[in-house]
């Protein structure tokens, strides 16, 4: 599946993915981990969602700027 064709639900699950195996670095500097594993959960919820909001907003952008006809 290409990058693009990712909804916004399915980047917020792979950002929550990444974080829980370790592949988007060591820890999030925006999560605090000494909190119980539900509340980390919800912070990775919202922080995956802002993350999707702002990719789905500059792709948003390319693509009006690739489109000659707005």
């Amino acid at each position: 599946m290409a990058h693009e064709d990712l909804t916004k639900r399915q980047m917020r699950v792979e950002f929550i993915k990444a974080i829980i195996t370790g592949t988007l670095g060591d820890k999030s500097p925006y999560i605090n981990y000494a909190e119980p594993e539900k509340k980390i959960a919800k912070q990775a919820w919202s922080l995956g969602n802002a993350l999707a909001e702002m990719e789905m907003k500059k792709r948003e952008e390319e693509r009006a700027s690739k489109d000659p006809n707005p």
